[in-house]
């Protein structure tokens, strides 16, 4: 038998549902598709289109998943259904910035560890969320 994209697709859905434990009603209704579509792209009778690989994508991520989580799933529903993914390209870190960030929250005697990594943490989702918008903007252009 031939590999096409669409039975690559259909073979990386198929596994990645299965993974996380969503029926196919589940994973269509998540996805804004219907149940017809999922299994055609499941038998490999169909490949979806970006935007759908994309929502298909988005509907297999956990709702707690992190960007990282998030945007490997992406990257690995658009790769298998035949869309090529460049590497996503980080914004340039702002030393300045960033030293002046740590400098801030080291000098607040108020912070706990604790305090002190989630905005880390925030500081990170902002540089991936600015990241992933020039990524959405340079796709749409």
């Amino acid at each position: 038998m031939t590999t096409t994209t669409a039975t690559k697709f259909g073979a990386w859905l198929k596994d990645a549902r299965a993974a996380r434990g969503l029926s196919v009603n589940a994973l269509a209704e998540r996805a804004g598709v219907s149940n017809a579509s999922i299994s055609k792209f499941e038998t490999g009778k169909l490949n979806p289109r970006k935007r759908t690989a994309e929502q298909i994508a988005a509907a297999l991520a956990p709702d707690d998943a992190s960007p990282q989580t998030k945007d490997a799933l992406l990257r690995a529903a658009l790769a298998s259904a035949g869309y090529a993914t460049a590497p996503l390209r980080e914004l340039e870190r702002d030393p300045v910035f960033d030293e002046g960030f740590e400098a801030g929250y080291h000098a607040d005697d108020g912070l706990t560890d604790e305090d002190r990594e989630n905005l880390r943490q925030e500081a990170r989702d902002f540089y991936h969320f600015k990241a992933e918008q020039l990524r959405r903007q340079r796709g749409s252009a």
